[in-house]
């Protein structure tokens, strides 16, 4: 029923919670990436869609029907690309404070491969891996939880409004996709630059 619906989200909630103080500290672990991370995302501040949900069961549709099951999967897919999106910006102040977020554990799990320990104090380097080819995977996580939930809220059309949930999702696609645009103009910039710096060079020395 509903109230074991909702007891069953609380303690999801707080297994979630327990999760990221207990995995997301940058010397906790070496495990930087763990395939539950979408997941637990998701399930840390699923309390946001009880209200579409329990409006949901008293319509008649009840946990586990078709309807129901749609919703949870569109709110459970914006909630962790939402997240995905905040981490992104927020990735460098957590690291600074010795905390791994979904973003900067993707930068970590980069610098085990060059086998260089991940350190609150490195951050430059962070940085650096960061723009450069960290944000694409990042990106690509955020576009694969939107495309899952914006596929669920179309078979939810007649049953909610799909473009209240689309207005929920397309912000986090524009800025997404406005991340990478920039990203590729500064990079196409700063190429162009040292081509141009080093033209002049050779012409200084001719």
């Amino acid at each position: 029923g509903g109230a074991a619906y909702i007891h069953k989200t609380f303690a999801a909630m707080d297994e979630a919670n327990a999760w990221e103080a207990a995995n997301c500290a940058i010397s906790a672990s070496s495990q930087h990436a763990p395939a539950r991370a979408g997941d637990i995302l998701a399930h840390k501040s699923f309390g946001h869609a009880l209200g579409p949900l329990i409006m949901l069961m008293r319509a008649g549709h009840r946990p586990g029907s078709t309807y129901f099951r749609l919703v949870e999967s569109f709110f459970r897919n914006y909630i962790a690309a939402k997240q995905m999106s905040d981490d992104a910006h927020d990735w460098e102040q957590d690291a600074r404070q010795g905390r791994l977020n979904s973003a900067s554990s993707v930068i970590a799990d980069m610098l085990s491969d060059t086998n260089t320990k991940p350190d609150a104090r490195s951050v430059g380097l962070w940085r650096d891996i960061f723009w450069d080819r960290a944000l694409d995977v990042v990106v690509r996580r955020i576009m694969y939880r939107i495309e899952s939930a914006r596929t669920a809220a179309k078979r939810l059309r007649g049953v909610i409004d799909y473009g209240y949930l689309e207005s929920l999702i397309s912000p986090l696609e524009r800025s997404a996709e406005r991340a990478l645009s920039e990203r590729n103009e500064a990079a196409r910039f700063l190429w162009e630059f040292r081509g141009q710096t080093a033209t002049e060079s050779e012409r200084q020395r001719a």
